[in-house]
């Protein structure tokens, strides 16, 4: 049995996401969200998805990127502040597998398989026991 969840997004795109699929049906209905932190600017590995860029907010060390992809969907990536970037520009960028966030139907997160700096979360609070 492959790891995560496959999801066909609207519009065709086709992701797997590093989520626990245990209560997932095929056919459900969910909810895919993403930080703008974990999208990676060129589509180099993990999930590639093009979009048009609609706005620029430069913000010194970065930049966050309004784009549109081809299905319709507006999303915002971070980008290198230090990238020059036009409006209306297509950019590739990638998302990794591990990065999604999916909710069902009523709102509920599906566990995520490879929670990030949850480990170092558990450290802190296992320091701030023992004080």
């Amino acid at each position: 049995m492959p790891e995560g969840l496959s999801i066909t997004l609207a519009g065709g795109i086709d992701i797997t996401a590093l989520v626990a699929n245990d209560s997932a049906q095929v056919g459900d209905a969910v909810t895919v969200g993403i930080r703008a932190e974990h999208l990676i600017e060129e589509a180099h590995s993990g999930i590639p998805l093009v979009g048009v860029v609609n706005l620029v907010e430069h913000l010194g060390e970065a930049n966050y990127l309004y784009l549109t992809l081809a299905n319709g969907v507006d999303i915002v990536v971070r980008g290198d502040g230090e990238r020059e970037v036009k409006l209306g520009t297509p950019i590739s960028i990638s998302a990794p597998s591990h990065a999604f966030h999916v909710f069902n139907a009523d709102g509920q997160a599906l566990r995520r398989l490879k929670p990030g700096n949850m480990q170092s979360s558990r450290q802190h609070k296992n320091v701030l026991n023992e004080v």
